[in-house]
């Protein structure tokens, strides 16, 4: 027992010289002073300035992506560098938390001189310690910042407590750039809008499949002419994703684009917030970040013989597109917004493989090549008349060089050697060249003619013999368009640029039809006119050949094309008894005034007689 009492006296001995101690140093150091009216006012005024410092910390690392100093790896946005949450498949998040209170604790201590300058009493303020707890709707502070008016401390820590939404902000954007980093949500949905981006003239403007079905249709599309369709359908995909129930109901009214929907995020819609998506400033699509294979989209609807069906070649477009999209979120109780990056990539028409490199479909030796651009080139792209043509785009040894301004001049950094300089221009023919970097240090004119538009008019001329009188006639309503109610007529038109094994074909069966891609100058043109064409009874009814020249100021003009009606062709075995006789139809025309291909339209009144002797005159 004795031993039990002398251990409680002693633990009763140690707690009294604690507490003497504590006594003693209350009695040297002086406590919080009386809460006064001057006191309140720094305290309040401190507080006000802890918040400012908040405020002023949450909206800093919104724009940056929860960092307080700029990600390296980040991205410009509105002004701001935007760090990528997810680049290359990794995911690299910030910590929040800490970085918030780093940032806070950093303008305190840059600003809290200038705050106890501004009393008109002396007040100190000592190093900042802060403590965060970032929760769902605000922010609890604790901050130690050791404050003294007239020598008088005050009590510390100061309590702040702040509205925001950065705490759901933060744990929907943690949980969203992990799931879209498994299932690929951009990649889907730009592909999407690939597969049902809008058709023009039959093809689609982002065309992932070509396969022409209509006679004489034909498409001719570059990367330039594919890259502005293919920018457009990304800012609208993003423009046009929204969170769960967050779509507006009349979306379709508004737009013919499709709309997009994300999934909850970790099983929460998060309806308070609102998200939006949004490319970065100035980015454009270039070859480094957007490509296709095959490198230009050339499609042509050719006849197939014996049917009546024309067709092209089916082509499949695979692309490449790579591009930084900003997922930006609005805080409803401070008004910040809250930003940062992940990375979109498509190979192939699917979402890309990142441990490929998330390259494109240039070689490694030419993108080496392109990536080193040490010669200078400046050339200026004119039509035939001398005028500038705005816009043109070039590349030189396969190498992308850029597009021209509206003067016509283009100007870049090129690799150094000799290879083809490549002028294209929508609506003009493309121009190539072999040329030395050294040749295009000064300036340089490169001639591009135009491939005009024409609208072409189809009809057919009948021919009546009259052996009695040894005569060839063409009576009143003899020119009839080659779709008349009479006959089945179907069209088969060849022209042969001269001077060139290049040949287009275009096969009709309508009256109406255009020309495109031929460009300007003399060429061949030879026609066939068909009777139950596609048909085991087919029949050559109609032949003629002519030269004519394509003028660069015929686009969209009419040009009028005639064919003689001759069912006889079709009895003729011998080559040589059917050219003679196709020499002596055009001939025909010729001599009554007809085109065969003319740029007016016949009268309808038109006749015309011909002796076989006149018509054949000439004629071997």
């Amino acid at each position: 027992m004795a031993k039990k009492g002398q251990v409680e006296f002693i633990i009763l001995l140690g707690i009294l010289v604690v507490v003497a101690v504590v006594i003693i140093v209350a009695l040297q150091s002086p406590g919080p002073g009386p809460v006064t009216p001057e006191t309140r006012t720094v305290k309040e005024s401190v507080e006000s300035f802890i918040r400012a410092g908040a405020f002023e910390t949450m909206k800093i690392m919104g724009e940056q992506g929860g960092y307080v100093i700029p990600a390296a790896n980040s991205v410009d946005f509105l002004g701001s560098k935007v760090a990528y949450w997810q680049k290359d498949g990794q995911l690299n998040l910030p910590d929040l938390r800490n970085n918030f209170v780093s940032g806070l604790q950093q303008y305190i201590s840059d600003n809290k001189d200038s705050l106890a300058n501004s009393f008109d009493k002396s007040v100190t303020l000592g190093d900042p310690q802060v403590n965060a707890n970032i929760l769902s709707n605000k922010i609890d502070l604790t901050v130690n910042l050791p404050t003294t008016v007239d020598g008088s401390p005050l009590q510390q820590p100061y309590i702040v407590s702040i509205p925001s939404k950065l705490g759901d902000i933060f744990e929907f954007s943690s949980g969203f750039v992990t799931a879209n980093n498994q299932d690929r949500y951009f990649e889907t949905f730009t592909l999407s809008s690939m597969v049902i981006s809008p058709f023009d003239e039959g093809v689609q403007k982002v065309p992932t499949y070509v396969q022409l079905i209509q006679c004489g249709q034909y498409v001719f599309k570059t990367w330039w002419d594919i890259q502005p369709d293919m920018q457009d359908l990304i800012e609208k995909t993003l423009a046009n994703t929204y969170m769960p129930g967050k779509a507006p109901t009349d979306f379709m009214t508004k737009t013919s684009h499709p709309k997009f929907l994300l999934t909850p995020v970790n099983g929460k819609d998060y309806s308070d917030i609102e998200v939006g998506f949004y490319l970065p400033d100035d980015f454009e699509l270039t070859r480094s970040n957007f490509d296709f294979n095959p490198s230009t989209i050339n499609a042509f609807a050719k006849p197939i013989p014996m049917t009546s069906i024309c067709m092209s070649e089916p082509l499949y477009v695979n692309y490449f597109v790579r591009y930084p999209n900003i997922v930006r979120i609005e805080d409803p109780l401070t008004q910040n917004t809250f930003q940062f990056a992940i990375d979109v990539y498509i190979k192939d028409n699917e979402p890309g493989v990142w441990s490929d490199g998330a390259a494109g479909y240039a070689s490694t030796d030419q993108t080496q090549l392109c990536n080193n651009p040490m010669c200078s080139m400046k050339i200026e792209v004119k039509d035939s008349s001398g005028n500038p043509i705005p816009y043109a785009s070039a590349t030189f040894m396969g190498c992308p060089v850029g597009r021209g301004e509206a003067d016509g001049v283009i100007e870049s950094s090129i690799p150094c050697g000799i290879g083809n300089l490549q002028v294209y221009r929508q609506g003009y023919d493309i121009t190539e060249q072999m040329f030395s970097s050294d040749l295009l240090l000064a300036d340089h004119s490169v001639t591009m003619l135009r491939t005009p538009v024409v609208n072409l008019h189809f009809y057919e001329v009948v021919i009546d013999t009259v052996e009695a009188t040894s005569e060839y006639w063409i009576k009143q309503g003899a020119i009839r368009p080659i779709d008349n109610n009479l006959r089945d007529g179907t069209l088969h038109l060849t022209i042969l640029e001269q001077g060139t094994s290049d040949s287009h074909q275009f096969m009709f069966d309508e009256s109406v039809g255009s020309l495109i891609g031929v460009s300007a100058g003399s060429h061949i043109f030879s026609a066939s006119l068909f009777n139950n064409f596609g048909t085991e009874s087919v029949s050559v009814i109609g032949m003629m050949a002519t030269q004519f020249t394509v003028r660069e100021d015929m686009d969209g003009k009419d040009l009028h094309v005639y064919v003689p009606y001759y069912p006889e062709l079709n009895s003729m075995t011998d080559n040589t008894e059917l050219g003679v006789k196709v020499a002596t139809l055009s001939q025909l025309f010729e001599k009554c005034g007809i085109g065969p291909i003319s740029e007016t339209m016949i009268n309808d009144d038109f006749t015309c007689s011909l002796s076989f002797a006149e018509a054949g005159e000439g004629i071997a």
